[in-house]
């Protein structure tokens, strides 16, 4: 540590400027890698240092977002970083398989392999719609977009066909196109 001392615990500590992580054995973590105290995670770069400005990086293929201070998310779920949004698989990495993809029971369509997700718009995969809310979670059920309302399906899907639909104990009538009768 800064005094002098060898560290018989796994945790970080601020050395020469910079933020370092030990493991219980008092031996710095390099080669850029993930490394976890128990409530934090943090990226460690080459040299072993933690990286404490807020970016993403790539550890074994899958992408993090580390944020200010160093630490990175173990959660999932949406999030926004600059001006986009992204979504977070149960491990904490971002998904960057583009297109329509699961996690956590929720839908996303990510437009990137940078895992940036669709935003207020219709995106269209194959024959099939989507309607993307603002944090990028896509809509289930009876939703607004824009000045009418829609039914998406169990899986996001918008319908498009004429019919009725079922939703929280109330029938409504879609017109073709998908607008549901008001």
């Amino acid at each position: 540590d800064a005094d002098g001392r060898i560290r018989k615990e796994a945790g970080t500590f601020d050395f020469q400027g910079k933020k370092w992580y030990t493991d219980s054995n008092g031996i710095v973590k390099q080669n850029s890698g993930l490394v976890d105290d128990g409530a934090t995670r943090y990226y460690a770069t080459a040299d072993g240092s933690i990286q404490t400005t807020a970016g993403f990086v790539t550890v074994g293929g899958k992408r993090y977002l580390v944020t200010n201070g160093g630490a990175v998310s173990k959660t999932s779920g949406t999030f926004k970083y600059g001006s986009s949004w992204y979504a977070a698989a149960s491990d904490g990495s971002i998904i960057t398989t583009v297109g329509i993809t699961t996690s956590g029971g929720k839908y996303y369509y990510v437009t990137n392999t940078n895992g940036v997700l669709a935003v207020n718009k219709a995106v269209k995969a194959g024959k099939k719609t989507y309607h993307a809310a603002s944090n990028g979670i896509l809509a289930i059920g009876v939703h607004k977009y824009k000045k009418s309302y829609y039914y998406s399906d169990s899986k996001a899907v918008v319908r498009t066909k004429t019919g009725i639909v079922k939703w929280n104990g109330g029938y409504y009538h879609v017109k073709k196109g998908g607008k549901l009768t008001t």
